[in-house]
């Protein structure tokens, strides 16, 4: 059940099925689930926020490509084409990708909160 405002943003977001499919609606596997992909995509964010400061084009390209695969193996497709936007980005476009790391960040937010509202209730 989505407890957000907007529910098309919601199913945009997290698509259930396919995580029901990855669990087999087995909530014990979900939160170590989520778990897993919270502290995953934290520290890929961490890497992709300190890439930016250093200028560090590889360290953003092996970061995005990494969370790319959590999200979308958790069915968070919406976040998982972001980062694959944010994975080809071009070399030293560093204010460009601030701004792509911001959406990227609001996106997550929005999976975890959906996860933790599926699990927790």
């Amino acid at each position: 059940m989505n407890k957000t405002n907007n529910p098309d943003k919601d199913l945009k977001a997290l698509d259930i099925e396919f995580l029901e499919s990855v669990t087999d609606c087995n909530m014990e596997f979900e939160k170590d689930l989520l778990a897993t992909f919270i502290e995953s995509c934290k520290s890929n964010i961490n890497k992709m926020a300190e890439s930016i400061e250093n200028k560090d084009d590889t360290t953003w390209r092996m970061a995005s490509h990494s969370f790319k695969g959590a999200s979308s193996s958790i069915g968070a497709f919406d976040l998982s084409s972001t980062l694959e936007i944010a994975q080809s980005h071009k070399e030293g476009s560093y204010k460009e990708k601030s701004k792509l790391l911001k959406e990227i960040e609001e996106k997550f937010q929005l999976v975890v909160k959906l996860l933790n509202e599926r699990i927790y209730g």
